[in-house]
């Protein structure tokens, strides 16, 4: 049962996170609009990003960074952050700047998907266009770079010469402003509101005023000086008419026009005297810092020659363009194979390595990442801060469920916040929060069936190694005894799923404590229960039948399994009841006494006792194993693939294939005790005969899970485990089938108990032989304190409820016959044994010996 948060204690809590939907982990932070207050790290890589930019501003040159990493490190998110920081620096303006400053401006751009480049006109167009949205936010307008240098221009020469300027453009009375006060987002609505006749007095302006523009407008910086030149005057009559509503100018710029770009170079230079010209009128330099995001990425069809051409005008680039910062994002696959298809050319892959340097991204520590998710936490309570628990900051997560969540996806930042979403939004329809507080319970939530967000096959190492943690200090499996009965069980359900989707069909019945009564030659009886007995071919005769004891012992480190706590196998193989034994062991491995014994047997019973060590390595597995069921809330065989999981959690434990492992143990010739007394044990007597052997008990635990079964699985697990007495039949001989043809339904039925059963007037009770049984071993082993008394109730909860192969209508019926036959007698709520029934139990006892 998975703990879960008291509802009532978190009402208010609960409240506002059923009401308030919007999940904070609905996208990763590069997302548009989302606040960058969740970034935490990467500050190598930050003072690297600064250094270049103030290179670029020192030397006027341009800069290619290629940043590579694994799908959802953080790479799109690391250049996201520098973008925004730029643009908060640009929009508050404080006093203090990280990366800008008086001299320079920085423009970011990023490119979610560039597309295919095949030369600058591409990245030009994209360019402009990008700049809309980043002006507007800015600005108030969506104008491109193109019409930003062009406003730029207007706004200095209105500042030099207000004179000569103001009333040609706005006229006398449309004079409604100070020049020397006025803001560039101002001027730019007051000109897009000019008649046609005022905005081309704009062109005139410049055409009349091109010496004194040229001398007036320059800018020097530590290492460069940028000035405006007469074959600038092309450039600044086309900027003067972008504002006409009559001229295509600003069209052909756009689109890269032939008329205007005769080459690809011709609009490089045109961006470069663009940059250039802003310098001039703004007195500062711009610096444009481009992030294109799956720069790398090619269509799978001309790999070779996409890639060519894309390294070509990446070199183009280095030597052409000036005050730009190119962040060229891709995966390390994709770099890979754009690295792999130029090996051949040698020349050009030193030029892209010379111009380009690299950053690789590794993945958040995990107290990082951690710190990312309580950030957003801390953004989505901030609108309901008086409700948030103190005890619980990030509720309904904790950070053992971020911890997990960033193990369970390999540290892909991407694939952990998409897993967080869709966590979220299940438990907001969930009537319960469960506590993740305890990473075992992080982890049996996440794999429950309750939220099918995992693949089943898929079970990660930090996975076996937490439960392996969880196991080993638990105080539910402080003991020895509670930990190898925990495995038992989960070795049970493991072979019983190979067994029900007929993985081997030799395979027939596996019992977890089935019941051997072993007479020894003093006449005392002893009950042996294996912890797993595995039963093959049932229904081929003694000679192909065989019944394998798994014996378990799951003990701590120091801990070693002493003699008597295998005597128990010892006495099942030595007298015939098993065939063969497999040592399932953690811990210090036999004591003296115990390895003896085990020596002396191995040479009277050669390849029957096999010793499976589990090694440190290996043990996470076990546990893992032990407890599927408590993980995922269901058997192995309640899932499609439940008995692939099951064979491969076992072949891992017992370190063999099991199918090789099956087909040896039944390979063993039929059991024969050696003839040779100074070989037979203390308890040594010959292996009885099927018509001997004494009946067999199965007591099987059941999970609560196993009782809710399907009609269709619950017939097929009773038909499994039925206690039919049919493995105790003699082989039937052709005189005895022509025999049994003649008997009647009722003798038939009677035929089928061992010997010793037709003794005693038993007809009355052949439908309920299991039930029988059970009742007067309790009785008799109840004796003398309960005078031969039980209830139903307890009897249920001691038998029928822990044994599949008993059933509660069968023994209430019993029970009732018993009454009639005068066997017994009710008080209250209570059963008691008349003289003639304890005569009845002595009797059954002294007959089974």
């Amino acid at each position: 049962m998975i703990r879960v948060l008291n509802n009532n204690k978190y009402r208010e809590a609960l409240r506002y996170f059923r009401k308030f939907t919007q999940s904070p982990f609905i996208s990763s932070s590069y997302y548009d609009g989302y606040k960058f207050e969740d970034f935490v790290g990467r500050g190598e890589e930050l003072d690297l990003f600064k250094q270049r930019i103030f290179e670029i501003v020192d030397k006027g040159t341009s800069y290619a960074i290629r940043l590579n990493g694994f799908g959802g490190v953080g790479k799109s998110t690391l250049f996201n952050y520098l973008k925004k920081r730029i643009e908060d620096e640009r929009a508050n303006n404080p006093k203090i700047c990280e990366f800008l400053g008086p001299s320079h401006n920085i423009f970011s751009l990023y490119f979610k998907d560039i597309g295919k480049i095949s030369d600058f006109g591409d990245i030009f167009r994209k360019i402009q266009n990008a700049f809309a949205p980043h002006f507007d936010a800015e600005l108030g307008h969506e104008i491109s770079f193109v019409e930003y240098v062009a406003y730029c221009m207007v706004f200095a020469l209105v500042k030099k010469y207000p004179e000569k300027i103001v009333h040609r453009i706005f006229g006398k009375k449309r004079t409604v402003f100070n020049p020397s006060t006025i803001k560039l987002p101002d001027l730019i609505e007051k000109i897009k509101n000019l008649e046609e006749k005022y905005i081309l007095e704009i062109s005139e302006i410049v055409n009349e005023n091109v010496k004194e523009i040229i001398n007036d407008f320059k800018y020097q910086t530590n290492s460069k000086s940028y000035k405006i030149n007469r074959r600038d005057l092309p450039l600044l009559r086309g900027l003067s008419q972008i504002f006409s509503y009559n001229n295509d100018y600003y069209d052909k710029v756009m689109r890269c026009d032939p008329s205007l770009f005769r080459s690809d170079n011709e609009i490089i230079d045109y961006f470069n005297s663009l940059l250039r010209l802003y310098s001039c009128f703004t007195q500062r330099q711009p610096i444009l810092l481009i992030g294109m995001d799956e720069f790398a990425k090619s269509p799978e069809i001309e790999k070779r020659i996409y890639y060519k051409s894309l390294a070509k005008l990446l070199v183009k680039l280095r030597n052409s363009l000036d005050y730009t910062l190119f962040v060229f994002i891709s995966t390390k696959k994709d770099w890979n194979s754009f690295d792999q298809e130029l090996l051949e050319d040698t020349d050009l892959l030193s030029q892209i390595s010379a111009y380009m340097e690299e950053i690789s991204l590794v993945s958040l520590e995990t107290d990082e990442l951690i710190k990312v998710f309580e950030k957003r936490m801390d953004l989505y309570w901030k609108k309901g801060r008086h409700n948030r628990p103190i005890k619980y900051p990030s509720y309904p997560f904790s950070k053992e469920l971020f911890r997990y969540v960033y193990f369970l996806h390999e540290r892909d930042m991407r694939e952990s916040i998409k897993f967080l979403d869709r966590l979220w939004r299940k438990l907001q329809r969930s009537p319960d929060i469960p506590d993740f507080h305890n990473l075992y319970d992080v982890l049996r939530f996440a794999r429950s069936s309750k939220f099918s967000g995992l693949e089943l096959s898929k079970i990660e190492a930090f996975e076996l190694k937490l439960v392996g943690d969880f196991f080993s200090k638990s105080q539910i499996y402080a003991n020895n005894k509670k930990r190898s009965s925990i495995v038992e069980e989960g070795l049970t359900q493991a072979f019983l799923s190979l067994k029900t989707k007929t993985f081997f069909d030799e395979l027939s019945f596996v019992h977890n404590n089935y019941t051997f009564y072993i007479q020894s030659k003093d006449g005392t009886q002893h009950r042996r229960l294996p912890d797993v007995l595995l039963t093959f071919n049932e229904d081929m005769g003694p000679s192909m039948k065989r019944y394998v004891e798994i014996q378990v012992k799951v003990y701590t480190p120091e801990k070693h399994v002493e003699l008597d706590h295998i005597e128990s196998s010892i006495d099942l193989l030595s007298n015939g009841c098993t065939d063969a034994v497999l040592f399932l062991m953690t811990g210090a491995g036999f004591s003296h006494k115990a390895k003896e014994a085990i020596e002396e047997h191995l040479k009277i019973f050669p390849n029957r006792i096999k010793i499976f060590i589990v090694s440190t390595e290996r043990i996470n597995v076990l546990y893992f194993l032990a407890l599927f069921n408590e993980i995922y809330g269901k058997n192995f065989q309640d899932y499609e693939n439940g008995s692939e999981i099951a064979l491969f959690l076992l072949e891992k434990i017992f370190r063999c294939d099991i199918s090789d492992l099956f087909q040896e143990l039944l390979a063993l010739p039929p059991w024969e005790i050696p003839v040779d007394s100074d070989h037979k044990t203390e308890n040594y007597r010959p292996p009885p005969t099927l018509a001997e052997s004494p009946p067999i008990i199965p007591k099987i635990r059941k999970s609560p899970e196993s009782l809710q079964k399907t009609p269709v699985q619950i017939n097929s697990y009773f038909s499994s485990n039925s206690a039919s007495g049919s493995n105790l039949s003699q082989e039937v001989t052709d005189e005895e089938k022509n025999e049994i043809d003649t008997q009647s339904p009722e003798e038939a039925k009677l035929s089928e108990f061992p010997f010793h059963w037709q003794k005693l007037p038993l007809l009355d009770y052949v439908d309920y032989q299991g039930e029988l049984i059970a009742l007067v071993d309790y009785a008799w082993n109840r004796r003398p304190s309960s005078l031969y008394k039980f209830t139903k109730t307890t009897f249920r909860k001691n038998f029928l409820n822990d044994n599949a192969a008993l059933g509660v209508n069968e023994f209430n019926e019993l029970v009732d016959r018993m009454m009639r036959t005068g066997y017994l007698k009710k008080e209250k709520t209570t059963y008691i044994f008349t003289p003639e029934g304890k005569l009845f139990v002595r009797d059954i006892v002294a007959n089974l010996g």
